[in-house]
């Protein structure tokens, strides 16, 4: 656990959001009934296209133009929607202009942190796992996702990958996982009354470090003895070195 925090709830439900893919062309969905300010049909398959100096245009399935959207397009629904490639999202989606690579578009995903936890629960753990482990890995995913991330990352705060949380959206949700998630509802960590960065991994070693990944040590992230950790195959290991490098 996290030494020396508690655990507390949100005021009000907060959102993320998540680059799922960076797209080198047109980014087809369906499912929205608005997008960049106007009406769309839901059962309509829909493009955003990148023209040039980075405005973005919605297009038919076809290619037929339909309206600017500028800079950026949001297209959202009835609570999901579904993006060519990738699956049926909850929330909205959001393209803008990918800032490295020119020409591309990065797909992101607007979404409440909750059912952001819910495509993130069983991407990091088996749903088979207790309801007791699976709620504390619901707590401990939606902590992460508010605590960490950046300001300036081209329209997104979170990556969909392990740079983040694996986030696979509605396509990887379980009924054990979205039980757990809806139990725990804005529930986070806090230390000193403000959001813990909740750090987590699959394997110590038998021994927690402290700090992560060569970030500062706080009170909460300290090295301890995991004596839980024998099952794992990673927990008896050996390094060999030479005398040269130990000096």
């Amino acid at each position: 656990g996290y030494r020396g925090t508690t655990i507390g709830r949100t005021a009000k439900t907060r959102s993320v959001r998540v680059l799922l893919r960076i797209d080198p062309g047109d980014v087809a969905f369906t499912g929205a009934t608005g997008a960049c300010g106007g009406g769309v049909r839901s059962d309509a398959v829909y493009r955003a296209s990148l023209g040039g100096r980075g405005m973005i245009s919605l297009r038919s399935r076809e290619g037929r133009f339909i309206r600017r959207c500028g800079r950026k397009l949001r297209a959202e629904g009835s609570g999901r929607i579904r993006i060519a490639g990738l699956g049926p999202y909850r929330g909205a989606l959001g393209v803008v202009p990918t800032k490295s690579s020119p020409g591309s578009l990065n797909v992101i995903n607007a979404v409440d942190v909750n059912s952001y936890v819910k495509g993130v629960v069983p991407g990091e753990v088996p749903s088979t796992w207790p309801t007791a482990t699976l709620r504390a890995q619901a707590i401990a995913a939606r902590t992460y996702g508010l605590s960490t991330g950046c300001t300036d990352c081209n329209g997104f705060t979170l990556y969909g990958d392990t740079r983040s949380q694996v986030y696979g959206g509605i396509g990887i949700e379980t009924e054990r996982t979205n039980r757990a998630v809806r139990a725990t509802r804005n529930m986070v960590v806090k230390h000193r009354g403000g959001l813990a960065q909740t750090y987590y991994f699959s394997t110590s070693g038998g021994r927690t470090e402290s700090g992560f990944l060569g970030g500062p040590e706080v009170p909460y992230l300290r090295s301890v003895g995991d004596p839980y950790d024998w099952h794992s195959p990673l927990h008896r290991w050996r390094f060999r070195f030479s005398s040269a490098e130990i000096s």
